[in-house]
């Protein structure tokens, strides 16, 4: 690539481009590096073959649900079962080379047959289920070249199999972090990613990560049956149960030794990591009918954050403990009964404890403990009446208690902007929350037309809340001198009735029909209706359009378009807020320029109060995404994909100051009140994006994803505007805008049964704001930004990491047994070249920091772990 030079300047983002050339070519000489050692032979890999595939009715409809049986013979004979998920999908590995038999069986279908011949990996086998009577025999030596012409088979779709989430560095086994890489920020809505377990959304996994079989970005990208876009929506399958029994279990550690010292820590502390999960999986009953599935987790974490800030004395940098304590046991039972019903019963249990609130500019002081336990049940009913008709019913319940209790909570709260924050936390609260979330979705096949509807309840939820968070009270400085001189800018606290109950509710329903208008062209159609309490905005009709048209008969040349309206939400800590924070239950007081301390505060409970209210003009905010491209299939393992997306975002939520002080006074129009934190959907954003993936087996020894977007985010949502009477400096760059982002997952194959797992991420930098530090407007809030500056006029510099898995894997026994237990050890290496990313820079002018870094993230990391599998 030549000798590159990069920019100097924070502001330029000059540097950002500098940052994707070096880290490609890392990954470069990474990858030739792997190429050099292909010469040996890998087919001593323990892991053996892989077949994988999918189960489907005459007209296309995966079916769930189905018992698969593959029975092998040659050296190593014996039978092995597994159960299709709720996409059809089902997989076995370790297998031996050799002649092999698939069986599937599922009620209102007839039994079928395939004859396999095993000579390598074989993805996208199908199994085509027909009506009573009838069966098949397939001979299949490879995956097959048909071109996949459903709305679900785009080529740029992320999609991470257990193979995959076993050998590819994940941070202590989070998975849903690790895949959040690759999720599209334009297509979340307000309340975050979108997360799908089993067909459900939810917030929460609820199993362990080896129970985990597989987990998709971007698939069905406009499927009514989704509240948000595929690139804004992270799907997970979990592992079926199975009338064999199976299992894994891991350990791992993470120690201060192994460890880079973080940039903002002076010295490399002690701190030290430990986990352990794994599942199991098995027959309740001899005849198989009957199946659990059991997995477990507990995570012990000594972390260290590090504390960098300014007080009096000068610098204080020091490393703070903030231990953490997980422990999740959940459990789940298939029963089939007859021909034609399935019955699910799970139980989760979650129970964690945390020290929060230090490092950065936080003192020791400020920190508060956090309690959060959950208990989980839930039973599903799946019901087969004929051969193209199925029903599917979840519900579930929830039960979370959870509190924050302040390490000092009688001192007062201090904040000296962008300096240190330092006092008590003043975070005192108890939550307690009853959730029932219901799923019954049907599916049918007519002819060309595959049917699926139904109704959705994420949340129906009862929630009692006990407040009384900055009870004691919070002065907030505007810099460092005026805390010397005792020259406070605001002091607030909160009085009144801090109990609140309410009950909060979101529903949907949808419909969506795939027609196979020809073998080259497919069409989806769907409808959506979406709609919340609190809110009186009922009238909410999503409608969704996806294409899939094959430009030649081999097929290896599709073109998809689509396009869809999407709805968002009023988060749940929004309305109680609005319950809560209204002048009459609690009481927000503020007063500016106040002595210093004040040791009574009888006086103030006649100040007008800060509320928190909702325009009367709001509705439920929505966007419209629309994408466009071609896809092309190289060969049997690998295609490429190129597509351009715009999303809309109208009405969006964002928050004013209703109350704004007028100059050139700067009083209050409404004198019984201060600060009115009123919210509206009135916000816009306007995104696109140029979308380049790459997919499969890419080199002879590589296989893995690669993906790069170049695009611009533009909103005038993030944030409170520093003056609530001109919003038209708002609109700039979204605080998540990145020009360009660049990932790539994979695995190499290495001889000895060795493996290698690569996650490489690149990206240009992100906007932040200029400030003055001042309070111009006598608001109470230092938002106030230079003449002619804008909102994200800043910008911070690009970021980049490498993370690497070794792992050598051991047969403990082979011989007769058909999946012989084994152990793999693995170490993991996370921003192994060890870059300093910074993760906040100081647009305040008022700071001593002004314009300088003052956090990064995660210096290099090892992490060792050992898993076995049988």
């Amino acid at each position: 690539m030549g000798t590159l030079t990069c920019s100097k300047r924070l502001s330029s983002g000059r540097n950002s481009t500098c940052t994707i050339a070096w880290g490609m070519r890392y990954l470069i000489v990474l990858l030739l590096a792997g190429w050099s050692v292909q010469a040996q032979s890998v087919s001593t890999r323990i892991q053996g073959h892989r077949v994988s595939g999918s189960v489907t009715d005459s007209t296309g409809l995966p079916v769930p649900g189905v018992k698969i049986t593959l029975h092998t013979g040659g050296e190593t004979p014996g039978a092995r079962s597994t159960e299709t998920n709720v996409e059809g999908k089902f997989s076995f590995e370790n297998l031996p080379t050799g002649e092999a038999r698939l069986e599937a069986r599922s009620p209102g279908f007839s039994d079928s047959q395939q004859e396999i011949e095993i000579t390598r990996d074989i993805s996208n086998l199908q199994i085509r289920l027909e009506l009573a009577g009838r069966s098949e025999e397939v001979t299949v030596t490879a995956q097959s070249d048909e071109p996949e012409l459903s709305p679900t088979g785009n080529a740029d779709a992320l999609e991470l199999d257990s193979e995959m989430l076993y050998g590819l560095p994940v941070l202590d086994q989070d998975i849903l972090a690790a895949a959040g890489e690759f999720v599209d920020d334009s297509a979340m809505g307000s309340e975050g990613v979108s997360l799908v377990v089993d067909g459900m959304e939810t917030d929460q996994l609820g199993v362990s990560p080896s129970a985990i079989a597989e987990v998709r970005i971007n698939r069905n990208r406009y499927s009514a049956e989704f509240s948000r876009p595929g690139r804004g929506r992270i799907e997970v399958i979990t592992k079926q149960g199975s009338d064999q029994f199976h299992g894994s279990f891991m350990a791992g550690l993470r120690d201060a030794r192994m460890n880079a010292r973080n940039a903002f820590s002076p010295t490399r502390p002690p701190q030290q990591r430990r986990f352990f999960e794994g599942h199991l999986t098995g027959p309740l009953t001899g005849s198989g009918n009957t199946t659990f599935l059991l997995s477990v987790e507990r995570q012990t974490d000594e972390l260290q954050q590090p504390v960098f800030a300014r007080t009096p004395s000068g610098l204080l940098q020091q490393s703070l403990v903030q231990p953490e304590r997980e422990t999740g046991i959940y459990g789940r039972v298939n029963r089939y009964v007859g021909e034609r019903h399935v019955l699910s019963w799970r139980y989760g249990y979650d129970r964690e404890w945390q020290k929060q609130g230090i490092g950065g500019f936080n003192l020791p002081e400020s920190a508060y403990e956090n309690r959060d336990r959950d208990h989980v049940a839930g039973f599903g009913y799946r019901w087969f009446p004929s051969a193209t008709f199925f029903s599917d019913l979840e519900i579930r319940y929830r039960n979370s208690h959870e509190t924050n209790t302040s390490a000092t909570p009688d001192a007062a709260r201090i904040v000296v902007n962008d300096a240190f924050t330092g006092g008590g936390a003043q975070q005192d609260q108890a939550q307690d929350r009853n959730r029932l979330s219901l799923n019954w979705v049907f599916s049918n096949t007519r002819g060309r037309h595959s049917l699926r509807w139904g109704i959705m309840t994420p949340t129906l939820e009862w929630q009692r809340l006990v407040d009384r968070n900055n009870f004691g009270g919070t002065y907030q400085f505007a810099s460092l001198d005026d805390y010397v001189t005792g020259r406070p800018l605001s002091y607030t606290v909160r009085v009144g009735q801090p109990d609140v109950s309410f009950f909060y509710w979101q529903g949907s329903a949808f419909l969506q029909d795939d027609i196979k208008l020809s073998s080259r062209l497919t069409l989806g159609l769907g409808l959506r209706y979406d709609a919340q309490g609190h809110l009186g905005d009922y009238n909410n009709i999503a409608p969704r359009l996806s294409i899939a048209w094959g430009l030649n008969e081999s097929g290896k040349t599709v073109i998809r378009a689509g396009g869809g309206m999407f709805y968002d939400r009023l988060g749940m800590g929004t309305v109680s807020d609005l319950l809560q924070l209204n002048g009459l239950r609690l009481r927000d007081l503020q007063i500016l320029a106040p002595a210093y301390p004040i040791l009574d505060i009888d006086g103030t409970a006649a100040l007008p109060p800060n509320i928190v209210e909702l325009s009367r003009r709001a509705k439920l905010p929505y966007s419209f995404d629309f994408s466009g491209g071609i896809e092309h299939r190289f060969t049997r393992d690998f295609q490429v994909s190129a597509n351009y997306s715009v999303t809309r975002g109208t009405s969006l939520w964002r928050t004013i100051d209703a109350n704004a002080p007028l100059p050139p006074d700067f009083e209050r129009p409404m004198d019984s009140y201060g600060f009115i934190r009123q919210i509206q959907s009135s916000g816009t954003m306007k995104s696109q994006g140029l979308h380049i993936s790459a997919n499969g087996r890419m080199l002879r020894f590589f296989r893995g994803q690669v993906r790069y977007r170049l695009g611009s985010s533009h909103n005038d949502t993030g944030g409170l505007p520093p003056d609530s009477l001109d919003l038209r400096s708002q609109w700039a760059r979204a605080d998540w805008d990145r020009r360009h982002r660049f990932r790539a997952a994979g695995l190499v194959d290495l001889p000895r049964s060795f493996g290698l797992g690569i996650i490489y991420s690149a990206s240009s930098g992100r906007p932040y704001e200029w400030t003055t530090g001042l309070d111009l407007n006598r608001d109470g809030l230092t938002l106030e930004r230079p003449n002619g500056v804008g909102r994200n006029a800043l910008q911070m510099p690009g970021e980049s990491r490498l993370d690497l898995r070794l792992s050598r894997a051991f047969r403990l026994s082979g011989g007769a047994s058909e999946r012989p237990p084994a152990v793999v050890l693995s170490l993991d290496g996370f921003n192994v070249l060890n870059r300093v990313n910074y993760t906040r820079l100081v647009g305040n002018q008022s700071s001593p920091f002004f314009g300088e870094p003052v956090a990064a993230s995660a210096a290099r990391r090892l992490q060792a772990s050992v898993r076995f599998t049988f």
